[in-house]
């Protein structure tokens, strides 16, 4: 599979560019018990049932990981950058389509005229003795495209002497037909050997309806009886049959005539049927509404069709892009095994609940971890001991969280590293994700590695735990947003960020010191959060950054947003893929550089001037590259990205696993109220992110005669003449707000000689 995407860097400049809200989260922390059933490049191991309990997750999962969003918010301060994967073409190869209905047989333009009986000789034309060139010419003759009276060529949707395979494709070909003509076709006879077609439609001038159709017999007295007299019905009859169940089916008696009226319910135009016109267009675009699929298909088809069979007519035909939720659990041993395949050194664990009955042939899902081959090689290579970790949450009918791990590379961009769908934020999932990740990064509890992560209240305990010698740096904004629920206003904000962003000890000390005077209380609750989870000063450096914000997750989960609420393979995929398209992007981008440093390391060098200095007066100083941290030279980038992820197979080419069970989806949780898919905000974020300016204290002038204090609905010349303003005031015509501005208006006023 080609991948081709252009190269267009993306700042991350359309963020929000305010701290926005999140609430304080709280989690029961119990120890971790777990097992896993573990899947790596080189050995398979069935399923390992975990001890845990089932109702871990009712007991501590969040109502804000539910109803709140706690992804995409960064800090205009601090903006990591990114590079824009589009992500529009994005296709899922979990369940093949079929794409059924109108793309399966071209019945456009089918022909109204009348073309009369055509009857064919069953035993003459399948006949042994019948020689082949006269059987094609039989055919060649009965399939004639006729010209109507308006000189149009049509093709016939039935013609004497043709072939389907099987009934359904005769099914279908007839409901198309009725579909497209607008009759109201029905099948008369149904077995094994035969199929009839009649029309069932009104004609002008008859009275009475029987079964959705005009009254074919009705009762009139002869010789003092009641008899049957026989009412006009419409011609149309088409049989096609065959002479036993494994020949194929021929179409034996065409009379396309119809006297019958056109109409516009149809119920051969079943949701079924519209789901497959609507999948290469939802395909395309997901979120087209439903009014507007709506007026789509009745332009189209000129039927008359109900919102309520659009809605789901569109949920079956998402529903077979994006594949079934439920259906989609039983596949995940085979997507695990493919995805090992081809990318080696893939790392994928999944884990499931416990089963009382063992002799039970099925487990329920509970987590699955996945770091690719070729992002775990690279990260190491990149010599930057330092990860963000954060969740956030499913938008699908199985709640859940997607756990992340994301890196610097040397270009200060974001590396995601590894990800993991759990069954919720808490200390079991986030100890289980840090060990995994540990065993693929050969990190013990003795390394130095730097962690940056939110304060939630598992994930603090998970990295004590699995990493007590590791530096933990929790994030400014977060802590920020727990001193706003006590101490609000911009003063205390940057208070905080001073303090937070001293490079030395006596430099903190003294914005400490200014905090305090401000604000005494603050300053002791602040005091009580330890200086090396948040103050520069305080750190060790060993991560090679001074970062103050978890903005390396938050990034990268504003890129899954689209994949959060598709079933649990296809969340997977839009992931891989996402990570697959940026790594080559990334490629390109790092062909074109020139140097040794990369583009961000050299234009920080650029910017110092104290080593130029020194070379100029003459001392002994090397060049200014050779005085950058090797993480940051473009060999190294180069090597991040160095292996490519690999595509995967369509699903019907995938291994199948051997594990003697079989996975289902976890036990759905309803949610209380409207499912929400947006994240929730603090109290003082603005709902709406468009700010418009007040219109308090200020005095509406009128659209008609241009005086002030009431509007052109009730103006009656009231005010008197207009008064001379000055321009530029706060009551002036020009430059105010107020003012009557714009050249219409002065070209009107100098034709009127209105003075100001």
């Amino acid at each position: 599979m080609d991948i081709e995407a252009d190269l267009d860097m993306d700042i991350e400049a359309d963020l929000d560019r305010e701290y926005n809200g999140m609430e304080k989260r709280d989690f029961s922390v119990e120890p971790f018990t777990d097992n896993e059933w573990m899947r790596d490049s080189s050995t398979m191991t069935e399923d390992v049932v975990d001890t845990g309990f089932e109702d871990d997750y009712n007991e501590e999962v969040d109502e804000y990981s539910s109803s709140g969003d706690s992804d995409y918010i960064v800090d205009p301060e601090a903006l990591v950058d990114d590079w824009d994967v589009d992500m529009r073409e994005f296709h899922n190869s979990v369940d093949e389509i079929e794409w059924f209905g109108e793309h399966s047989h071209a019945l456009h333009n089918i022909s109204d005229e009348v073309y009369g009986l055509e009857v064919i000789n069953s035993n003459v034309f399948e006949s042994a003795g019948l020689e082949e060139d006269m059987r094609k010419r039989m055919l060649k003759n009965l399939n004639k495209k006729v010209a109507c009276s308006s000189g149009e060529v049509h093709a016939k949707a039935f013609f004497v002497g043709q072939n389907f395979k099987t009934k359904k494709e005769v099914k279908e070909h007839i409901k198309l037909l009725a579909i497209h003509s607008r009759r109201d076709l029905r099948i008369a006879k149904n077995d094994k050997i035969r199929v009839r077609v009649v029309c069932r439609g009104i004609i002008p001038g008859t009275d009475g309806e029987c079964d959705g159709g005009p009254s074919t017999n009705s009762k009139v007295t002869c010789k003092g009886k009641k008899v049957n007299e026989k009412k006009e019905s419409c011609p149309f009859a088409i049989q096609i049959s065959r002479s036993n169940e494994v020949e194929p089916w021929l179409v034996k008696t065409v009379n396309d005539k119809h006297l019958c009226l056109k109409t516009r319910n149809v119920k051969a135009c079943t949701s079924k049927f519209l789901a497959g016109t609507l999948l290469q267009q939802l395909d395309a675009n997901p979120k087209i509404p439903v009014t507007a699929l709506h007026d789509e298909l009745q332009r189209k088809y000129e039927l008359g069709l109900s919102k309520m069979k659009v809605f789901r007519a569109k949920a079956m035909a998402k529903e077979q892009i994006f594949g079934d939720y439920e259906r989609q659990y039983g596949l995940l041993r085979d997507y695990s095994l493919e995805l090992m395949n081809t990318n080696p050194g893939t790392t994928m664990k999944l884990q499931v609940y416990p089963e009382p009955n063992l002799v039970s042939d099925t487990r329920k899902f509970k987590r699955i971890y996945v770091c690719l081959g070729a992002l775990k090689t690279e990260y190491m290579a990149g010599r930057r001991e330092m990860l963000g970790v954060d969740g956030c949450f499913m938008k699908g009918p199985f709640p859940g969280q997607i756990l992340t791990a994301v890196g610097f590379d040397s270009n200060n961009g974001i590396y995601p590293v590894a990800y993991a769908l759990v069954e919720a934020e808490n200390t079991s999932s986030w100890t289980w994700f840090l060990e995994c990740l540990g065993e693929d990064l050969n990190l013990d509890a003795s390394c130095n590695y730097t962690f940056i992560s939110d304060r939630q209240k598992g994930v603090i305990p998970s990295i004590a735990k699995v990493f007590p010698q590791a530096e933990h740096r929790w994030c400014l904004r977060h802590i920020h947003e727990n001193m706003k629920l006590q101490w609000r206003g911009d003063e205390c904000r940057d208070h905080l960020w001073n303090c937070a962003d001293a490079t030395t000890n006596n430099h903190f000390v003294r914005a400490m010191s200014d905090f305090c005077a401000f604000n005494e209380e603050t300053h002791k609750w602040l005091s009580k959060i330890p200086t090396v989870h948040w103050a520069r000063s305080h750190f060790s450096g060993r991560a090679h950054s001074d970062c103050l914000l978890n903005n390396l997750c938050e990034v990268f989960n504003s890129k899954l947003e689209e994949g959060r609420d598709k079933p649990i393979i296809t969340c997977l995929e839009y992931i891989r893929i996402y990570l697959m398209n940026r790594h080559c992007i990334v490629q390109k981008a790092i062909d074109k550089c020139i140097g040794t440093l990369t583009p961000t390391a050299t234009a920080l060098v650029d910017s110092v001037c104290a080593i130029w200095d020194k070379i100029l007066n003459g001392e002994n100083a090397q060049e200014p590259e050779q005085w950058v941290h090797p993480c940051y030279r473009l060999d190294t980038w180069k090597a991040m990205y160095f292996n490519k992820i690999d595509p995967i197979n369509g699903r019907s080419m995938w291994p199948k696993s051997d594990c003697p069970t079989t996975l289902v989806a976890p036990k759905h949780h309803i949610q209380v109220g409207r499912p929400k898919k947006k994240r929730r905000r603090a109290a003082d974020e603005p709902k709406n992110q468009t700010r418009k300016l007040s219109r308090k204290f200020l005095t509406v002038t009128c659209g008609k005669c241009h005086n002030k204090g009431h509007n052109s609905r009730t103006c009656k010349g009231q005010g008197g003449p207009r008064q001379r303003t000055v321009v530029g005031s706060s009551e002036g015509v020009a430059g105010s707000s107020q003012g009557v501005a714009g050249s219409s208006h002065a070209a009107a006023r100098a034709k009127q000689k209105i003075p100001f």
